[in-house]
This record gives structure tokens, sequence and C-alpha cells, in this order.
């Protein structure tokens, strides 16, 4: 893989990185999982707009790849301030306002009830579904001339980080070039617009001491200039329809200043069937309205994050690792990427777990004090990961639950852009006069119940929120028996978890037997007879028809 093909967008430029898919935490024994959650999907920034004027941004970046092949570029209108940033905030804001699509249940008429018993004993509860239950169906500006300007250039976090001017794009890369911030060629068109236009940029390399794992989001802060995403730069290193999710806290709702903000009605039955339509669906609003545009997902009260975590500083004098990293899980501390790659830095690994690192850390976690059976040998530095958890942690976390504190409201835009629609920057103003938006959407899934229906074959639609009804499943009637249900349900044929074509099939199956039938149908021998006659009877007349017509013949 060359450099170029190792970029992609968080908010700027940032190449190689490949979309994470939402994970869910699952329950684990050791201090690292495998399953952190990572409630990421695109690009993801946050503005918070300060009653002072100031505009803090959050970048979310995501790259995978080499370390040595990383770097990233974001044109600012005016010299920010640097810092880094949390990913938690940006999970657990997805987790609180991401967009649902909720099912609520009716019952319209009485379902014929199964058999109480089908010769189960008394603790058997029988295959029955729960009450109520259903079966879900599942042109780049010239150079003006001018040298380089570096207004900062430091360590943010785990990053090398530089602010850089210039009035010529030549020079800018050379400079960037010369300093080991490989920023694609490809770039360079564009880039220079910025540079007409008198844009600083913040570039960003790892440290030679830092690795991949401990990659978090950069915080901005800048007077000049409204909330603004250089969307321009994503443009070279994108995938088609790439989702880009943009929070804002603020004391009023934002809104697109030249991008549309489309309204979708939610009138799509297919949103409910299956949640990753929904990109999908937003996708073909956004190409309506000329493949520029936002949808509001969320407008509302910010929502109340637990982010904060306590000081570690008082850890610094520990020096077994079983001890520090007990310390750090009982205050809440989670085996993430990032810690990871801070313990990778400070209690580095042996080299039999060069390929899995947290298996070193979770052998520590249980050693209780046999950490030489672990490969241990005394390499742990705690001041300096007590100060690395300090400052890339504990600071980013506490400064974030400040930062949502100071604001009553937050807005969540959503779009998807591919790299032919990405060429203005969309800018966000705020307003007044924007109503709350929801984030739940609920439908009503109506059963029509009657008795030849049980309730998880019985036909059943869908009350959209517009009021518009579709179908989401067509009836199967059961025409059996009790006995026969029993049975049916015993051999999995006519059960609530049983397959659509089966249940056809074995519906077609008793409502051709001779004799079936239900509890409608069920009668004693004399009625049982007394229809044998009337067919008997029918044949009489059959018969003599046919005998009538022979001889006038």
């Amino acid at each position: 893989m060359s450099t170029n093909d190792r970029w992609w967008s968080a908010g700027a430029l940032v190449l190689a990185a490949s979309l994470l898919a939402p994970g869910r935490a699952s329950a684990c024994g050791g201090f690292f999982c495998q399953n952190v959650p990572m409630d990421q999907a695109g690009e993801n920034i946050l503005f918070s707009i300060e009653g002072d004027g100031t505009l803090t941004t959050h970048v979310q970046i995501l790259y995978s790849g080499d370390a040595d092949a990383f770097a990233w570029i974001l044109p600012l209108p005016s010299i920010p301030e640097l810092d880094v940033g949390s990913d938690e905030l940006f999970r657990q804001l997805g987790q609180r306002t991401a967009t649902r699509f909720d099912l609520t249940g009716r019952t319209e008429g009485t379902c014929r009830p199964p058999p109480e018993r089908c010769g189960w004993d008394d603790t058997d509860e029988g295959p029955w579904p729960a009450p109520g239950a259903v079966a879900d169906a599942g042109a780049s500006a010239a150079d003006a001339g001018g040298s380089v300007t570096v207004h900062f250039r430091g360590a943010v976090g785990p990053y090398d980080a530089v602010i850089l001017q210039s009035g010529s794009a030549d020079e800018l890369f050379a400079w960037l070039d010369e300093n080991d911030y490989r920023i694609p060629e490809m770039s360079r068109p564009l880039v220079a617009d910025y540079v007409a236009a008198r844009h600083v940029f913040v570039a960003l390399k790892l440290l030679s001491s830092a690795s991949t794992r401990e990659i978090q989001p950069i915080v901005l802060r800048y007077r000049e200039g409204q909330p603004c995403v250089p969307i321009r730069l994503t443009a070279i290193a994108t995938i088609p329809d790439m989702p880009i999710i943009a929070y804002f806290l603020a004391d009023r709702y934002a809104t697109p200043n030249n991008y549309s903000r489309v309204e979708p009605t939610y009138d799509d039955l297919r949103l409910w069937r299956d949640f990753s339509y929904y990109p999908t669906y937003v996708s073909n609003l956004i190409d309506d309205a000329g493949g520029r545009g936002f949808v509001p997902e969320f407008a509302g009260r910010t929502p109340e994050l637990f982010l904060e975590l306590p000081s570690v500083s008082d850890l610094a004098t520990i020096t077994d690792p079983t001890e520090l990293l007990q310390q750090l899980r009982s205050r809440g501390f989670a085996g993430d990427t990032q810690l990871l790659g801070i313990l990778s830095r400070f209690l580095p690994p042996p080299a039999m777990y060069a390929s899995d690192p947290s298996q070193y850390y979770n052998c520590l976690f249980f050693s209780w004090g046999s950490a030489e059976s672990c490969g241990f040998a005394g390499e742990l530095d705690a001041a300096g990961l007590v100060g690395a958890v300090e400052a890339q942690i504990v600071e980013p976390r506490r400064e974030a639950q400040q930062m949502l504190a100071r604001h009553a409201r937050l807005t969540r835009l959503f779009t998807t852009m591919s790299a032919d629609e990405m060429t203005i920057d969309p800018t966000f103003s705020l307003d007044s006069g924007l109503p709350d938006v929801s984030n739940a959407h609920v439908a009503t899934l109506v059963t029509e119940c009657s008795d030849q229906y049980l309730d998880w074959t019985a036909p059943q639609r869908v009350e959209l929120p517009s009021g518009r009804s579709e179908r989401w499943r067509e009836g199967i009637a059961y025409a059996g028996s009790d006995e026969d249900l029993c049975d049916d349900m015993r051999s999995g044929d006519f059960a609530p978890w049983t397959p659509e074509d089966r249940l056809r099939a074995t519906a077609e199956r008793r409502a051709l037997r001779p004799g079936g039938g239900g509890p409608r149908c069920a009668a004693s021998a004399s009625s049982r007879a007394g229809g044998a006659s009337v067919l008997l009877a029918a044949g009489v007349v059959i018969a003599m028809a046919i005998t009538r017509t022979r001889r006038r013949r």
C-alpha cells in the first residue's frame, strides 16, 4: 500500500482509515476485551459555540494503518489552541441521539388460543409464545508567494502538532514534506484554495513514541469563523455516500447555511424492517435535494452523559503492575485501545505478546504478586504511565463533561456525501425558531385477530407516523383441531418459530384433511353423521341429474 493510499477523512483530511462499525460491549473476565464499544460510523465532528464567541471543535480521527504513515491536515480561518479530546464523548453522544425506529403493538379482535396443554406434565410450560408475542419479519487558486510561518509546534497528546501558514501552497507542501508530514500530492490544488483564502493549517503526525492505538480526537479552539466542515479536502480519499455526523452544543439549535435542511417523513416501511436501510434512505433524500443537504436527527436538551473519571495521580509511585491495573479498573478505566497504547509505551509487553499485547495485561491483571510468571521484568514507568493517563484520558473527559454542562441544547445533523458532491464546505448557524426533533420514530404494529388465526400467524399491518398503513405480513389460517395443533407444535410444523413456508404448507395440509377442523368445526358424532348424510344426499341428487341428462340425449 502506498503512502497516498493510507489516507482517510475525519473532519479534514486523514487518510488510510476505514469506517469502524458500531460495536457493543460484551462481558469478559480480563482487563481487555475484544469488543470495546466504538460507536463510530463515518466522519464525526462536534462544535461547541461558547458565549464569549469562542468556537471549540472536536474532530474524531478514524485511522487504520502504520504509525509512520499517519498524517492529518485541517484548514482553519484563524490560529487555534490545540488539545486532545475523548472518543468516549462521541460514543455516548452517538448512543443517546442515534435515530431509532420503534414498533409499538396493538391487537384488534381475538385470536384462536392455543390449547392449554398438549400432554406435557405440569412443570412444562410448553412451546407457547409470550402473550401478545409476534413473529418478526424479519479550479485551484494560484500561489501568492511567501515563506512558511510556523505559529506553533509541539506535542499535543500523542501527536506531533504544528500550526502553520503560507502564501504559497508549494512552499507549504515543501515544509510539510521536509518535516515528515505525509500529505498526498493530489490534495495540492485543494490546499492552494485555502492558502489563497489566507487560512492557517493544523497538521498532525504521531510522536515517535506513540502508536496508532493512542489516536484520539483533536480539539481546536478559535474565535474567528463559524462552524464549518472542510469537506473539499475529504473528496480525495472518500467512499461513496460517506456518512457524516455533526453535533452542535449551544443555547439554540443549528441548521446548515449553504446546504438544504432536509425534513424526512419516514414514511417508508423498510426503515422498520431493516435499520441498515436508513443510510440509503437518507442518501436518496439528499440526492433529491441536489446532493447537498443535512437531515436533523436530534434537537433537544443536552443529554446527561457520564464521562468524568477520577484522578490517578496518586498511583504514580506504585511498583506492582498488577496493583496498578487493578486500581485503574476499580476507578472505571476500560481496557480500550487508547489505554492499551499508553500501557504499551510505559509497561511494554515481552516479545512473546507482540501479536496481542492485551493478553499480557490480562495476565498481569490476574497475577496477584506473580507478575514474573507473565514475563514481567521490572519495566514499569508508573509515573510516566499515570501522567499520560491524566493528560490523554482524565483531563479530556473532565473538560468534555464541563463543556456539556455549559450548553442547554444539542443538535445532531446527518448526511451522506460522495466525492463528486464535496465541492462546497458546509457552514452552519444557530436559529432560535427551530423546533425540537426527536430521534425516536414510532410506528404501530396492528395484529388483526380472528378465530381462524393463532396470534403468531394472524395478519398484521403497520401504521406509519404519517398515518398511512402498509401490510406487514399476510395471515395464515389454521383449520386443524386442538389435537392436530399440539402435534404440529411438537414437530415444529406450526409453532411461533416455524419458518413461513413451513407454516403455510402445514396449514394447507390441515385444511385439506378430511374431517379436519379447529374449535369452530368441532362437532359431535351425530352432527358429523348428519354431515355425511348431507353429502350422501347431494351425491344422489348429482347422480339423478346425470341420469336424467343421459336419458334426454
